[in-house]
């Protein structure tokens, strides 16, 4: 969100506002740390509705670094692998975890399929399969 208000010139809490109104993109992703929008529909929405984006003036932006898949914070990783939020800091610096697709004020993000295949080759399984990861172990430890 904030992202989006230093890109639109705004508080944070006008964008909650319009966030809200009809016609404005549904958000990629509801986290724990907040709302995730796609930047391409947030701009396609910007243009539909005459809205300044001054963040913009003289920049290209490149739109498109999470596609439509899944993303997850620390807090969804952290459920995901029945650890706290700073463990999930420490595991995430470990060479072999995916990189972050996006980093925000709001902290990192990353694909959660990436995850998955990383959590489940750990345990010593497939990394394609799309069975759900056991969350026995903890994931800093090897198998």
């Amino acid at each position: 969100m904030v992202e989006l208000a230093r890109l639109f010139g705004l508080s944070r809490q006008r964008i909650q506002q319009l966030a809200v109104r009809p016609g404005f993109p549904e958000p990629l992703a509801s986290l724990e740390m907040g709302k995730v929008w796609w930047l391409p529909q947030v701009l396609d929405w910007a243009i539909r509705t005459n809205r300044p984006v001054p963040g913009l003036s003289g920049h290209t932006v490149a739109a498109a670094p999470l596609g439509r898949r899944a993303v997850v914070g620390a807090a969804e990783l952290a459920r995901q692998f029945g650890v706290g939020r700073q463990r999930v800091q420490q595991i995430a610096a470990k060479p072999g975890f995916p990189r972050p697709a996006a980093t925000l004020t709001m902290g990192r993000l990353w694909y959660e399929d990436e995850c998955r295949a990383w959590d489940r080759a750990r345990k010593g399984g497939p990394a394609t399969s799309k069975a759900a990861p056991s969350e026995e172990s903890d994931p800093g430890t090897t198998t």
